[in-house]
């Protein structure tokens, strides 16, 4: 099978994150099966070149600005024959782009759009007015336009289905295949002992719709409480979240309570997961939350609220605890809780690698391709 893939950037990117690794996760498996698969997107790195192979995926790098990616992918699109593929799909890892849609609809081939999540009100976080408005409605409507061409969705999780049905999106045409864990690589957990003090980490994107100033405002309310609490936060973030989070930690005289790591390779990574006690994410949502998975791989009950995405990677009571969305009291208890009652905590990581256990890239990457045979398959009988 031929298939086109669109997204805004490859897993190169400096900025890559969540959607790239999915992307990429799936379609170098699927390539591996002896499946064409050509991946255009951005890339900012400037090291990099603009024609790769990665894992047997053909990348076209199409410009290093990804703000300009959806007229520069349609500008690129001379180069290779949209025609000459089976399958045309749109990873919407930021916003609609709409010509892959119609593209689809010229060469009548199958079109099967990826969505994570709807960034929705956590626009307002990222972003300052008028450009927040500006592309909350875009989003929204965008994805209201693609709705009435019922194209088949492949959601990463329930709560982005329900969103995508809540839009006018068929239900029965939205199947959800959720992201994986690669529990072959040399990250896979091994027994060491954690640290002898209680460690809360969070490790991910730091972005401000991530809120990560409430977890430093909850480790105050229970750092008299909970002789000896450490907080490492770590991963790729903006300059600007990272300066405000360090601010607030002075400010609440928490200055040698919260570590700061910024962006860490694998080794250090693997490091503080092995060694923490609990992994706390107050992020407003998620499109399902990949490093929630992965840190529930290490045996860490996880703290958070019960936002979308962050609900369906997190057993409620058996891998974790999630609380009301906003209800700061309610997390920092929560992370009390788990620190001082060891039954509980070891019962919490029992559940956490049970059902980060579930969770596996083969499989999903499995499922996408039966998907996409059973849509070339009805598409070819449909031109027979």
């Amino acid at each position: 099978m031929r298939i086109l893939v669109l997204n805004w950037r490859s897993i190169l990117s400096r900025n890559a994150g969540g959607a790239e690794i999915h992307c990429y996760e799936i379609f170098k498996r699927i390539a591996n099966k002896g499946n064409s698969v050509h991946l255009i997107a951005s890339c900012n790195d400037s090291t990099k070149s603009k024609n790769t192979v990665i894992d047997k995926i053909q990348v076209l790098h199409t410009t290093k600005n990804e703000m300009i990616y959806p007229l520069s992918s349609l500008l690129f699109l001379r180069r290779i024959s949209p025609n000459h593929f089976d399958v045309i799909i749109e990873d919407i890892s930021k916003f609609p782009m709409f010509w892959p849609l119609l593209l689809s609809k010229f060469f009548s081939r199958p079109f099967v759009i990826i969505v994570h999540h709807l960034h929705g009100k956590t626009l307002f976080k990222e972003l300052s007015s008028p450009l927040n408005i500006l592309l909350y409605f875009f989003e929204l409507f965008g994805l209201k336009f693609y709705s009435f061409f019922n194209p088949f969705v492949v959601a990463v999780s329930e709560s982005t289905k329900c969103e995508l049905i809540s839009l006018g999106f068929d239900k029965n045409r939205i199947k959800v295949i959720s992201n994986g864990l690669n529990f072959d690589t040399e990250w896979r957990p091994f027994p060491k002992k954690k640290v002898i003090y209680p460690l809360i980490i969070y490790f991910g994107r730091v972005k401000k719709y991530k809120r990560l100033d409430h977890l430093i405002k909850a480790v105050k309310q229970i750092s008299l409480k909970v002789h000896g609490v450490k907080v490492k936060i770590a991963g790729r973030g903006d300059a600007e979240a990272y300066e405000e989070l360090f601010t607030l930690a002075n400010n609440l005289g928490l200055g040698n309570v919260v570590e700061f790591y910024g962006e860490v390779d694998e080794k250090k990574k693997v490091d503080i997961l092995q060694s923490a006690w609990v992994y706390a994410i107050a992020s407003m949502k998620e499109g399902f939350g990949i490093s929630v998975i992965e840190a529930q791989a290490f045996g860490l009950p996880i703290v958070a609220y019960n936002v979308p995405g962050i609900r369906d990677s997190v057993n409620h009571l058996k891998s974790g605890i999630l609380v009301k969305d906003g209800d700061l009291n309610a997390f920092a208890d929560a992370l009390a809780i788990i620190c001082e009652n060891r039954a509980l905590r070891e019962k919490l990581e029992k559940g956490a690698l049970e059902n980060a256990s579930r969770y596996n890239w083969d499989k999903s990457s499995d499922e996408f391709l039966s998907l996409l045979n059973e849509l070339n398959f009805q598409n070819g009988k449909a031109r027979n």
